[in-house]
């Protein structure tokens, strides 16, 4: 059985193979290889300062046989702007500058590429502070094609455009309260300290490993035949591609937040499925019951997890508060 098992799905794979290898691929961004910088004047243009943002997310969807066609999404975390010095970190995160509490992400979705002259040209929208605006960044792919790496492939590109703050309403005027209104450079030349134009740098590596190919195999082909198609793969690549069990806890999660309750329950029966000895997979699969409101099943994988792993706090929080809300439920009402 299990011999025929294994046949099916190599032809399975086999059979798709031709018709998704023309299909874009997903990239994820590999947020430790990569880097979103900024620079901007200041002191009167007398140097610049350089900061970056250290959480950031996004994917590339890219084509296989040209990986300077492709399309992405980035997500940055206003939070986590880093410029060395922490005071003034402060007061960029406040309601001076980028107002993160307000506006706790910064996104760019791309539009559309053309090529000029020896780069290219991305075009999409940059959204901060609850504004969007139509931007361009200039990029050159770091290699030519995609290249096989320690247990990932992957694809490298570096960028960069201008923008200008004032343009998203960010600090508009320097209040008494702003950092920035200790120096003297704005009394003396009624200019503003920090320069209105802010050049940001890109560079990015992008990977795709066993959870890229499941993402992609079950957009394309749906849920049990897309599952298929990465057994698949995972059968014939396992060497060279690396696929691990949070292949399926990614893409379950994924599908919880896209509100698909039943997708998300099929791909974490396949988790426990295939991992019967990992206490995560039953954890996740009893936050989907418990999000399901199935909450006899979701106390009954959490106890599962427990077992598995003893210290598994989550898991032991998670039935407390499944079983207490029950006892709330049957709770005579008082007159």
């Amino acid at each position: 059985m299990f011999i025929i098992r294994q046949f099916l799905l190599l032809t399975t794979f086999c059979l798709l193979q031709t018709v998704l290898a023309q299909e874009k691929q997903t990239f994820s961004i590999d947020r430790i290889h990569s880097k979103i910088g900024f620079s901007v004047g200041y002191a009167g243009g007398i140097i610049e300062a350089d900061g970056r943002f250290e959480n950031f997310s996004g994917s590339l969807s890219l084509n296989p046989e040209n990986i300077s066609d492709f399309s992405t999404k980035i997500t940055i975390s206003v939070a986590s702007i880093n410029t060395g010095m922490e005071f003034r970190d402060k007061d960029l995160r406040s309601a001076n500058w980028f107002d993160a509490e307000t506006y706790p992400t910064i996104t760019f979705s791309s539009n559309n590429i053309r090529k000029y002259g020896n780069y290219f040209l991305l075009n999409g929208t940059l959204e901060m502070r609850g504004i969007s605006k139509a931007v361009q960044i200039k990029f050159q792919p770091t290699i030519k094609a995609i290249t096989q790496g320690p247990m990932r492939k992957y694809a490298g590109y570096t960028g960069s455009f201008t923008v200008n703050r004032k343009d998203y309403g960010i600090h508009l005027e320097d209040p008494e309260k702003s950092f920035w209104k200790y120096n003297d450079v704005m009394a003396s030349t009624g200019q503003m300290f920090v320069a209105d134009s802010v050049r940001i740098e890109l560079k990015i590596l992008a990977v795709r490993r066993g959870r890229e190919i499941l993402a992609d195999a079950v957009s394309n082909a749906g849920i049990e035949k897309g599952y298929e198609i990465y057994l698949g793969e995972k059968s014939a690549k396992g060497t060279e591609i690396l696929f691990h069990e949070q292949d399926l806890n990614s893409l379950g999660y994924q599908l919880l937040a896209e509100k698909r309750l039943e997708d998300a329950l099929t791909i974490f029966h396949y988790y426990t499925r295939d991992f019967p000895e990992s206490s995560n997979a039953f954890d996740s699969l009893g936050e989907a019951y418990m999000n399901a409101g199935k909450r006899d099943l979701a106390i009954k994988n959490y106890r599962k997890s427990l077992q598995l792993n003893p210290r598994n706090n989550n898991a032991q929080k998670m039935i407390e508060k499944l079983e207490n809300t029950a006892d709330s439920d049957s709770a005579p009402v008082q007159q």
